[in-house]
């Protein structure tokens, strides 16, 4: 029995022109970008998801320190740890290329709200007068996007960039990074984002470890 081929505008068809050496109309390479760019999303997310298992927490910390002070530190890290565990890696990514075949997927919840008032610790740890200075007073939610928001990736780098030009970045990083992960304010503070701060907290109290260890 004959084995139906997939028409033009399928990646199907971009693959089979490809292995053929035959010329690729536009309507298969749009299909191949949609397909490659759903499945970059899907690692994306897989190594994200690998990277916030608690069970990966120190050997993720461990990379995110290998990696200095990179500015992509946090994605390098997380794609070592992909090699690492291979295993798990696959399995997540599995999961997210199935959470995104299905059209009827709902957005991604918001992270559930903090509780109302500050702890009595980060009352204590309030900032300093450099807070007046710093560029984001203005901003509001420009420095916290919504998770669902479709151009959310690019509303992370807006932020990035105010915090990046701001005179006390280096005052508001020692400040955020004192908090707990309780009484983090959310959002992107001092160019980081939540998960990332929490990574460092993790990455400072695994270097005080080993530092601990050796003494």
């Amino acid at each position: 029995m004959t084995r139906q081929l997939k028409p033009c505008g399928t990646n199907a068809a971009w693959v089979r022109h490809k292995r053929n050496g035959e010329p690729v109309d536009e309507a298969c390479a749009q299909a191949h970008r949609e397909v490659d760019a759903h499945i970059n999303k899907a690692r994306d997310r897989a190594i994200v998801r690998l990277a916030k298992l608690p069970e990966l927490a120190d050997d993720y910390a461990g990379l995110v320190t290998k990696q200095g002070n990179h500015r992509r530190r946090y994605h390098r890290a997380r794609c070592e740890l992909a090699k690492l565990h291979p295993q798990q890696y696959r399995r997540l990514l599995q999961d997210e290329i199935a959470d995104l075949d299905d059209e009827d997927q709902p957005a991604g919840p918001r992270k559930p709200a903090r509780p109302a008032g500050p702890t009595p610790a980060a009352r204590d740890a309030a900032p300093g007068d450099w807070a007046s200075r710093a560029k984001c007073r203005e901003r509001g939610d420009d420095m916290d996007p919504p998770p669902d928001s479709p151009d959310h990736a690019d509303a992370i780098s807006r932020a990035r960039r105010i915090c990046r030009r701001c005179p006390v970045v280096g005052d508001c990083r020692d400040w955020v990074l004192g908090l707990t992960v309780r009484d983090d304010p959310g959002g992107v503070c001092a160019a980081m984002t939540e998960d990332e701060r929490t990574t460092e907290r993790r990455a400072a109290a695994y270097r005080r470890s080993r530092a601990g260890a050796r003494s």
